[in-house]
């Protein structure tokens, strides 16, 4: 906690001696102030966030997604947006957010590659995401440990999930309508 460190920096005796020892301990005390307004400036910033996704009609959908905290469901709302018209399938969520591959064919020959025109922000967060999800959602995990198994490499294996769960989001989205575990079926596989 940023507070007790705070503390704990003010408490420790000082260091004997001139010169050197007072330097380092002004300097430390100097970087216990910068410490605490830094965390008054995020507890600022968390507060907006919070009381913006309370105002936000979709921010509670994002929010019923295993792994999904405030700042994932405030980076969602902001790269997705209300439009439900701009992502009319979901594989246009899922080329917005970097998921979706490149098919390349040119006569007989054809590569499937790797989409570097995304919104890199929605993919950054959209892989935190995964990596909170494969350890809370069990069917998550089995889906990610499969790909690692196939021969994925840990980013392909991500963004494997990934669309999996950007396939949940969109139609939960879509119909403004909040995650159930209980309908899906993985969940009942999985268990």
């Amino acid at each position: 906690d940023p507070q007790c460190l705070v503390e704990r920096l003010r408490a420790s005796p000082a260091t004997p001696g001139v010169g050197p020892g007072r330097a380092r301990v002004r300097s430390a005390l100097a970087l216990a102030d910068l410490l605490e307004h830094v965390t008054a400036i995020l507890d600022g910033y968390e507060a907006g966030i919070t009381e913006v996704l309370d105002r936000h009609p979709d921010a509670g959908v994002f929010a019923s997604l295993p792994g999904a905290g405030p700042i994932t469901v405030a980076t969602l709302v902001a790269e997705i947006g209300e439009d439900r018209s701009r992502f009319p399938t979901p594989g246009n969520l899922l080329a917005e957010a970097g998921l979706a591959p490149v098919t390349r064919q040119s006569g007989s020959s054809r590569r499937v590659g790797f989409r570097y025109a995304a919104n890199h922000h929605l993919r950054a967060i959209w892989q935190q995401w995964m990596l909170t999800a494969i350890r809370i959602s069990p069917w998550t995990r089995e889906a990610y440990d499969a790909a690692r198994a196939r021969g994925q490499s840990h980013s392909r294996a991500l963004r494997s999930v990934g669309a999996r769960w950007g396939r949940i989001l969109w139609r939960c989205w879509l119909d403004r309508q909040l995650y159930d575990p209980s309908l899906d079926r993985r969940v009942k596989m999985a268990s």
